[in-house]
């Protein structure tokens, strides 16, 4: 309970009220009105002697108060300031404009519209005692015990009677849609859209269903297919017209006239075809025997009627409709004529379009265009000079000078089938349709949807326009009323929020911000739009990021798959027409991850790695440049030392052969040269064979060895080669069997030189790992007795040594096992040259 600074009980409380700037006020049941400040401290507020009986909403600031000596204003200060003498006020409500509006309990009913002061307007209303006022646009909207009202002083009100609206009203309020709620006994009534009327059978409407419209001096004129009634819009009632079975379609000339092909009953009971004229209250009848055929207003004013036996048209009041002619049933056996334009008449006639002429008079028969065996053509219009329409289920067409051809954007809207057309005095036509009414103006070869009616309608059957903006809709609901206030809405819907996030079904608690892993970017977004207007029409967009393209959808469900790493922006709107759009609110930002390998450090790392092979790749290039060079210049270092000593020797004895003259001295000299010549050709090809790619196996190294220790060793000299049977698959770099074939052909040579062996052998044998022993051994004189392998000289020995190096191997001279010497070299076949 409420206390005062006292710790006392604030007393009984009659009413209560908060205004904008959350300072509480309270009328006690002893009259007295108290004020709680937004620091929570209590003030009494004098009111000059006077009892307060309620609050009132005020344009400003702190609220009217009604009391037993007038209405007065509660000022800064706490300071009273009176607004009106009026006694007896139960509601009172100032609109923005300053318009005061009180509901009287003396006289009970009685209501007042007060402008600084002065009275403006007033009504009785029927002794109810008023209950709520509210106002929407220039609207006052009253609840009072029995009944509504809308009024908009000084006019009279009007009553506002739903049968849903129960039979005591309450609490009244306009939303910020402009939407009307209403507090009743049979409970909580929602009115979205207050100035739309509907009238249908139980107000004395002849069905539920009526088709075709026509304005004329004595009120609406609507037809059915039953019988055609009168509307009065003033008092709301129907004159139905029982002795007339309509044909549905109805037409008004230039004097207010309805005009209509249809049958009447006669004195006899007996119903004739003809034409009836509907003129105020007097009906006259003219027979024309034969089906009847429809109505269409011309562009003159007169009306022009297909009977069964010609075609008729209109002249001046009062006078009977005049016979044109009869047309020939050539082409169609049964049209229906719909439009009057390009002096001929246009009629449909199932998937057909036909027209005949009109001017100078009707002849010869209808010229029929068939638009598709799977559609119906149900009217046709003159939208603008020299453009015709027709409706069809499958969207509108336009006549062109090679036929009848679809608008593209008619096929377009949420339902593309309509069934009526009808000009509008704004530009354009309205055409009217499955679930929908839209007014489109023509575009080149398509058309520009400009408006929609709003609301949902099951079934447009005919949209009729007034010069005041006011829209009368003949629907399967009843007859409609649409005030001009009320088309094209009050702006679009508010934004959507995001209610609910989930990500691959697991609900998601920010609604601002989310981050989704790679690979996993499957989220659904819960829009919802705080809207009571019209919450079927309501259609939803969003884009991915602000200068992509917005999604259209019908659901408010976004789902979203297939993300690429990065950020996104989600942008929502909604809308009721699909045109009008609410103002993009609420971005959702959504981080995808990019996965581990898509990151900035992995493609950092994936820089230093490509920097680190382009490196690694310049120095193998330039190592193997360099063993390239280094194998060049061992090759020319090996023709050096042996062609050049070769060389030198030839040309030596050369010069000796010259000076000799002694037969048996040249003959000694040219053999010499001769061999030296071999041995120079022999160490070419040693050369050239190293080089070559099929001698790079340890088993082709052996076979080499063999045949040149054949060539090298005397014939009486045995030589025993020992290796593995088969021989391995074992592959020599070409620094490896480069060095071993020098290595053991100077072997050889020094064997066959010198030693003047009776057995020499050659082996090769694995010597574990990797590692491989090449062998050389003779039985010859051998190495002179206590020699070392270190004391072992001579210019050929050396170069073994040196080549042993190159290479990594280990060579080993020494004493064989039967005399002579074994020369020992321990290798790994894939070495390289050592630096």
């Amino acid at each position: 309970m409420l206390r005062d600074a006292s710790g006392a009980a604030v007393g009984p409380v009659r009413h209560i009220h908060a205004d904008r700037s959350g300072e509480l006020w309270l009328l006690l049941g002893d009259g007295r009105l108290r004020r709680r400040d937004t620091r929570g401290a209590w003030h009494d507020v004098d009111l000059g002697g006077a009892r307060g009986h309620t609050f009132g909403r005020a344009r400003s600031g702190p609220p009217l108060v009604a009391t037993d000596r007038g209405v007065v204003r509660v000022q800064s200060g706490d300071r009273v300031v009176p607004v009106s003498d009026v006694r007896h006020a139960i509601v009172l409500a100032e609109r923005d404009d300053g318009l005061l509006v009180l509901g009287l309990s003396e006289p009970m009913g009685r209501f007042l519209a007060l402008r600084e002061g002065r009275t403006v307007g007033s009504f009785d209303a029927e002794s109810l005692r008023p209950a709520a006022i509210a106002f929407r646009g220039e609207d006052v909207w009253i609840s009072c015990d029995h009944g509504a009202f809308r009024w908009r002083p000084p006019a009279a009100p009007e009553r506002f009677d739903r049968r849903d609206l129960g039979a005591r009203l309450g609490a009244l309020l306009v939303d910020r849609e402009q939407g009307v709620w209403f507090g009743s006994s049979l409970g909580l009534v929602h009115v979205p859209r207050p100035g739309m009327r509907l009238w249908g059978v139980d107000e004395g409407l002849p069905v539920t269903d009526p088709r075709h419209l026509a304005w004329t001096a004595s009120g609406l004129w609507i037809g059915t297919w039953l019988h055609p009634a009168r509307f009065d819009p003033r008092t709301g009632r129907f004159e139905v017209r029982d002795d007339v079975v309509s044909s549905r379609q109805i037409c008004a000339d230039r004097h207010g006239v309805a005009w209509m092909t249809a049958r009447r009953r006669v004195a006899s009971g007996r119903a004739v075809d003809g034409i009836v004229a509907f003129d105020g209250d007097d009906v006259r009848f003219q027979p024309a025997p034969g089906r009847p055929g429809g109505c269409a207003s011309a562009p003159d004013g007169r009306v022009v009627l297909l009977a069964g036996d010609g075609v008729y048209r209109t002249a001046s009041r009062g006078a009977p409709a005049s016979r044109l002619g009869a047309l020939s049933p050539a082409g169609c056996a049964a049209p229906y004529l719909r439009a009057v334009a390009r002096g001929r008449l246009w009629a449909s006639c199932g998937p057909q379009v036909c027209s005949a002429q009109l001017e100078p008079s009707p002849a010869g028969g209808w010229d029929c265009e068939t638009l598709d065996d799977a559609l119906e053509a149900f009217d046709v219009l003159e939208v603008a000079p020299g453009t015709l329409w027709v409706a069809t289920r499958r969207g509108v067409f336009r006549h062109t000078d090679s036929g009848w051809t679809r608008l593209p954007s008619s096929l377009r809207e949420p339902t593309p089938s309509f069934f009526r057309l009808a000009i509008s005095p704004r530009g354009g036509a309205w055409v009217a349709g499955h679930q929908q009414a839209v007014r489109a103006v023509p575009t080149g070869g398509d058309w520009r949807v400009v408006e929609r009616l709003p609301g949902s309608i099951p079934r447009a059957g005919n949209v009729l326009e007034r010069p005041d903006g006011t829209l009368w809709v003949a629907s399967p609901r009843g007859l409609m009323r649409v005030p001009a206030d009320e088309r094209g809405g009050h702006g679009p819907p508010p934004p959507p929020r995001v209610v609910g996030l989930s990500h691959d079904g697991r609900p998601l608690d920010a609604f601002r911000r989310v981050t989704l892993p790679a690979g996993e970017a499957r989220l659904e977004v819960t829009l919802s739009t705080l809207s009571y207007r019209a919450p079927d029409l309501l259609r939803y967009r969003y884009r991915l990021r602000d200068d992509a393209p917005w999604i259209t959808t019908r659901r408010p469900l976004v789902r979203l798959a297939g993300l690429g790493p990065g950020r996104y922006r989600l942008s929502f709107g909604a809308s009721w027409d699909g045109t009008h759009w609410s103002t993009a609110a609420h971005a959702l930002e959504v981080t995808v991850t990019p996965p581990p390998w898509a990151t900035w450090w992995a493609f950092s790392g994936y820089a230093i790695a490509l920097l680190l092979a382009s490196w690694a790749v310049h120095r193998v290039r330039l190592a193997l440049a360099l063993a390239r060079e280094r194998e060049r210049t061992r090759i020319a270092m090996d023709l050096h030392d042996e062609l050049g000593a070769g060389l030198g020797s030839i040309g030596l004895l050369s010069s000796l052969l010259g000076e000799e003259t002694e037969p048996a001295s040249r003959r000694r000299i040219a053999a010499e040269i001769a061999e030296t010549s071999g041995e120079l050709g022999a160490s070419v090809a040693d050369i050239v064979w190293s080089l070559r790619g099929r001698s790079s196996s340890l088993a082709a190294l052996g076979r080499f060895l063999v045949e040149r220790a054949g060539r090298l060793l005397p014939p009486e000299t045995r030589l025993e080669v020992r290796h593995p049977d088969p021989w391995p698959d074992v592959r020599l770099s070409l620094a490896v069997r480069r060095e071993l074939q020098w290595i053991a052909v100077e072997a050889l040579h020094n064997v066959a030189r010198h030693a003047g062996p009776c057995r020499v052998v050659l082996a090769f044998e694995p010597a574990g790992g990797r590692r491989w022993r090449k062998m050389v051994e003779d039985d010859g004189r051998g190495l002179p007795d206590g020699a070392r392998d270190a004391e072992i000289g001579g210019f050929g020995l050396e170069s073994m040594r040196r080549r042993a190096r190159a290479i990594g191997a280990e060579l080993e001279l020494g004493p064989g096992t039967r005399g002579g010497m074994r020369v020992v070299v321990t290798f790994d076949p894939r070495a390289r040259h050592t630096a």
